[in-house]
C-alpha cells in the first residue's frame, strides 16, 4: 500500500483541486454543489457501528491514522469529490459502505498510485483481475489508472464476492488474498466465514488479517471523529464529479478540460490514465465536474 507521506505531492494537487471548487460557507449552495456533511452522513448511515475495537491491533491502526489529525482532515477534504463518487457508485450497486473505504487502504484515494509489485491505481488491482473485469490495457493506456473503469471493475468484483460470501469482512479478505485462496481455505477448515480477529481461516498472509482492522479503523474514525481528535470537513463545499463518454475524433484533453471548466492539470489529476492523451483503444470515459457545461457542451460519443 502506498504510504500517506509518499503521496504528499499528488495529495497537494488534489487539495488544490478540491479547494478551487469550494466556496465560502456564507454563500448559498448551488444545485450542482454538495458538502462534506452530505458525504459523511451517507457513509455514517450505512457503516457498521461496531468497528471501534480495543484490541492491540485495532489500537495500532487507529493510532497510525490519527498521528497527525490535521493532515488526516486535509486529506479527507482533498478527496471529497472522489469519495463522493465512489460512495454513490457503491450505494447504487447496494453494496456495504465498508467497500467505499477500500481505496483508503489501497491507495489513500490516489488514482495515480503505483507500486513495484504489480497492483496499480485507486483500487490497486492486479493485471489479471483487472482484465477479467473488463479493464483495458495497451498502447500507453492502463485502465487501472482510470477512477471510472477501476471503480466499476472493483465494485463488480466485490459484488460478486459479496453474493458468494454474504459477509463483508470475508469479502474484503478475499479481495486482498484472492478469492480462490479464500474459498479453498474456508472449505478445508470447514468455516462459513472469515474472522480477522481470530486469524481464521488460518494460513493467510498477515496483511490479509490486518486488512479488516484497517477498514474498521477508518470506519471507526468516520463514525466517531471527535473521540480521536478528528475534525471532519463537513462544511467544505465541492462540485460533484460526473462521467462523460467522449468522442476522441478531433478532440484533445485541453478542449475537454475547457468544456468542463477545469484546468488541464485538474483533469489529468482526476484521470491519470489519460496523461498521455486520449486513446482509440480506451473507453475514454472521464471524470469531470458536474457543471452545466460538462453536461451539455462536452462532445459525447454519438453511440451513447
Amino acid at each position: 500500500m502506498p504510504t500517506f507521506t509518499a503521496k504528499r505531492l499528488r495529495v497537494s494537487l488534489l487539495i488544490a483541486f478540491a479547494l478551487s471548487n469550494s466556496v465560502s460557507a456564507e454563500q448559498p449552495i448551488s444545485a450542482t454543489q454538495r458538502t462534506g456533511e452530505d458525504v459523511f452522513n451517507q457513509l455514517q448511515q450505512q457503516l457498521d457501528k461496531d468497528t471501534c475495537h480495543q484490541d492491540d491491533v485495532s489500537k495500532k491502526w487507529l493510532k497510525k491514522y490519527t498521528k497527525t489529525p490535521r493532515e488526516f482532515t486535509n486529506h479527507l477534504k482533498a478527496i471529497l469529490p472522489l469519495l463522493d463518487y465512489v460512495s454513490n457508485e457503491a450505494k447504487e450497486k447496494n453494496l456495504p459502505a465498508e467497500f467505499v473505504l477500500v481505496p483508503f487502504i489501497e491507495s489513500w484515494y490516489d488514482p495515480a498510485a503505483s507500486t513495484n509489485t504489480g497492483p496499480m491505481g485507486l483500487w490497486q488491482m492486479m493485471p489479471k483481475t483487472a482484465k477479467h473485469f473488463g479493464i483495458r490495457f495497451g498502447n500507453g493506456y492502463d485502465g487501472r489508472y482510470s477512477p471510472v473503469d477501476s471503480t466499476e471493475a472493483a465494485l463488480n468484483y466485490l459484488r460478486r464476492l459479496q453474493r458468494e460470501f454474504k459477509h463483508w469482512p470475508t469479502t474484503l479478505m478475499a479481495y486482498n488474498a484472492g478469492d480462490s485462496r479464500m474459498r479453498g481455505s474456508l472449505k478445508r477448515q470447514k468455516l462459513s466465514k472469515a474472522d480477522a480477529a481470530q486469524k481464521l481461516p488460518t494460513g493467510l498472509a498477515a496483511h490479509t488479517y490486518a486488512y479488516i482492522h484497517k477498514v474498521e479503523a477508518i470506519a471507526c474514525l468516520l463514525n466517531h471523529p471527535k473521540r480521536f481528535g478528528i475534525t471532519l470537513p463537513d462544511k467544505t463545499r465541492f462540485t460533484p464529479l460526473t462521467v462523460v463518454d467522449t468522442d476522441v475524433s478531433g478532440q484533445n484533453l485541453q478542449q475537454l478540460a475547457d468544456s468542463a471548466q477545469m484546468s488541464l492539470g485538474e483533469l489529468i489529476t482526476l484521470n491519470p490514465s489519460y496523461r498521455n492523451g486520449l486513446k482509440d483503444n480506451a473507453p475514454n470515459r472521464l471524470l469531470v465536474l458536474r457543471t452545466v457545461s460538462s453536461e451539455n457542451d462536452i462532445p459525447l460519443d454519438p453511440g451513447n
